[in-house]
């Protein structure tokens, strides 16, 4: 909105992938938020839905990277974003567009801290571990 776009909101109720593309298409809706299951029910079933779609936000589990390939290759100029927040926090605590790097791997990484918030992976005494180390994720911020 601050930007000079609209927002559309989806139909209250149930929302199959049919009701879902015809809604974004009448609206001429260019960047859209799935969750990675929705995503991935999506690309698989009715990868139509994308048309029209610039940006493309998707997280709230694990982002297949398998759906990405599929569909960056019907739609090469679409940016696709992982945005990685726990329930605990109500919205993104890290965000990464999807690069041809990240689709090596099964799953995708969960990207950079947003804007004022601080990202840690500790281990059970609250220290930071090495790169490449398990841990806890721990977030931080506004």
């Amino acid at each position: 909105m601050l930007n000079g776009a609209k927002i559309a909101i989806a139909p209250s109720g149930n929302l199959d992938l049919t009701t879902l593309s015809i809604f974004l298409n009448r609206s001429s809706v260019t960047t859209a938020w799935l969750t990675a299951s929705f995503f991935s029910a999506a690309v698989e079933n009715n990868p139509s839905l994308f048309d029209g779609i610039k940006h493309l936000l998707t997280g709230g589990d694990i982002v297949s990277s398998a759906a990405i390939k599929k569909l960056q290759a019907r739609y090469p100029e679409l940016s696709i974003y992982n945005g990685y927040g726990p329930t605990e926090i109500t919205t993104f605590a890290a965000t990464r567009l999807f690069d041809e790097n990240d689709l090596v791997a099964q799953w995708v990484p969960i990207g950079s801290p947003i804007s004022n918030t601080q990202i840690y992976v500790l281990d059970s005494s609250f220290n930071p571990v090495p790169i490449g180390s398990i841990g806890e994720l721990y977030i931080a911020g506004d």
